[in-house]
């Protein structure tokens, strides 16, 4: 998308509007972002946080019971390495899991 972005920003803005990434989970409300993240597992939810801002962490922390939020403190910080394969497998997991919540319009973005 970044290449297109440069080539032809046009279709590359068409395609991010009508697609959903992993990073839109930022623009959740806190009762869709719960509902999503019920649905990921624990090593899914770590794998998937690899390399992504502080406070988008935190707000992803903010909305999972306090037990699994410490689980995945300590894994990140036990975690060696930034993002890689599986990080960008397990983000597009959990996107995908959000556009499906979308399609039956089970959420809504915060704007």
């Amino acid at each position: 998308l970044e290449n297109l972005k440069e080539t032809q920003p046009e279709i590359a803005e068409e395609i991010r509007k009508r697609s959903l990434f992993f990073e839109d989970l930022e623009k959740f409300d806190a009762s869709s972002l719960k509902a999503v993240l019920r649905e990921v597992d624990l090593q899914t939810l770590v794998s998937a946080l690899k390399g992504i801002s502080p406070s988008f962490i935190e707000k992803i922390l903010e909305n999972i019971p306090a037990g699994k939020a410490e689980i995945v403190r300590e894994e990140l910080d036990l975690s060696e390495g930034g993002p890689n394969r599986m990080t960008f497998e397990a983000q597009k997991k959990i996107a995908f899991i959000a556009k499906d919540f979308k399609k039956k319009d089970k959420f809504k973005f915060q704007k």
